[in-house]
C-alpha cells in the first residue's frame, strides 16, 4: 500500500497520476486531514483547513481490511438500530462542536437535493 499526502491544489492531478501508475481499480480512499483548525490566511478566498491523503494498494484488498475490531457489547451499545444490512446509528446532520450554538444553527440550511 501507498499513502501520499498532498494540499488541494494538486490532488486531482496527483489522483490521476496515481491511477495510470497504479491502475483506478487499487484506488482504496481518499481521507481527509485536519492540519489547521483555523484555516491558511494566505488563501484567496477561503481559508483552508485540510489536507488529503490518497491510498492505492497493489492488489484487491477484501472488504473490511481497515476495519477495527469491536466487542459485542460495544457494537451493541454504539449501533441501537438494526435492518437487513446490519447495526447502525442514526446521527445528526449538524456540527456539534461546543462553540457552535443554538444560534448559529438556527441559521444553518441545508438542502438535499435529488
Amino acid at each position: 500500500m501507498i499513502f501520499v499526502s498532498i494540499d488541494d491544489n494538486e490532488v486531482h492531478n496527483l489522483r490521476l497520476v496515481m491511477n495510470e501508475i497504479f491502475g483506478e481499480e487499487n484506488f482504496v480512499a481518499v481521507i481527509t486531514v485536519l492540519c489547521n483548525p483555523k484555516g491558511r490566511s494566505q488563501d484567496k478566498y477561503f481559508a483552508t483547513n485540510h489536507e488529503y491523503i490518497l491510498i492505492y494498494s497493489k492488489c484487491t484488498l477484501p472488504k473490511g481490511s481497515f476495519t477495527i475490531a469491536k466487542e459485542e457489547e460495544q457494537i451493541e451499545a454504539e449501533y441501537p438500530e438494526e435492518d437487513d444490512g446490519g447495526k447502525f446509528r442514526l446521527l445528526e446532520l449538524r456540527n456539534t462542536h461546543r462553540e457552535y450554538g443554538k444560534t448559529q444553527s438556527a441559521q444553518f440550511v441545508l438542502s438535499i437535493l435529488h
